[in-house]
């Protein structure tokens, strides 16, 4: 955690430097990313996880994928919608338990180097998201499914992150991405065999809330686009 705000505060000193040296993005830019990769965190529960899901995992650990669009609104920023989707899974001798997450997002990006074939940015990104854990237990004789827990609600996803796009002709190219995530979701749907339950354990179900902020890095495929009539000139 320490690090990553290191590479802020170093980034916002050599930003007036960069910026002077080199050409900048237009406005009416678009830019368009999907790419997957993976989150890996720390989670804090209101529950037991073990004991009332089947599950060691929580958020710890989910694969990542992500479609982004993004228009340049002045030479420096842009702003952006963002679909990102996290799976999971914990599965042992004695239960299954899968995790989905999907977002749907705004984020702003400022390029502190912004040259014709690559672009490196500083983000924000803020999600408003959908979670779904599905528990099954496994009966280790016959290795069948016995019984089925699943919880569902909304939540969030914020993160800040470091990003460039690297292209390799005039419009495509390749992205990574690293970020720092905040996630959590307040469950209020609980059900055991399809049928509801008012409390998880000991505690009631709108009470069960999960935390969760690590590291995300992605990679994947990047587009750019330019206004009409605009006169695509290489670099030197």
């Amino acid at each position: 955690m320490k690090n990553f705000f290191s590479i802020l505060v170093f980034i916002s000193l050599i930003t007036p430097s960069l910026v002077a040296q080199v050409p900048s993005l237009e406005k009416g830019n678009w830019q368009f990313t999907y790419g997957g990769g993976f989150y890996i965190g720390k989670s804090f529960s209101s529950i037991d996880f073990k004991k009332q899901l089947n599950s060691n995992n929580e958020t710890d650990g989910l694969k990542q994928g992500c479609l982004s669009f993004h228009y340049n609104t002045h030479h420096n920023f842009s702003l952006g919608l963002n679909l990102l989707n996290e799976k999971g899974s914990d599965i042992t001798s004695t239960s299954s338990t899968f995790f989905t997450f999907k977002t749907l997002g705004v984020s702003i990006q400022y390029y502190f180097l912004n040259r014709p074939k690559l672009n490196v940015y500083f983000g924000i990104t803020a999600n408003h998201m959908n979670a779904e854990i599905a528990s099954k237990e496994i009966d280790p004789q016959t290795q069948t499914e016995t019984r089925a827990k699943i919880v569902s609600d909304r939540g969030h996803y914020n993160d800040f992150s470091f990003g460039l796009n690297k292209y390799f002709g005039h419009r495509f190219g390749v992205y990574a991405k690293l970020g720092y995530a905040f996630q959590g979701v307040s469950f209020t749907s609980f059900s055991i065999d399809g049928i509801k339950q008012d409390k998880i354990g000991n505690i009631n179900v709108e009470d069960f809330k999960i935390n969760s902020n690590g590291l995300s890095f992605m990679i994947g495929i990047s587009l750019k686009t330019f206004k009409k009539n605009k006169t695509i000139v290489s670099p030197a």
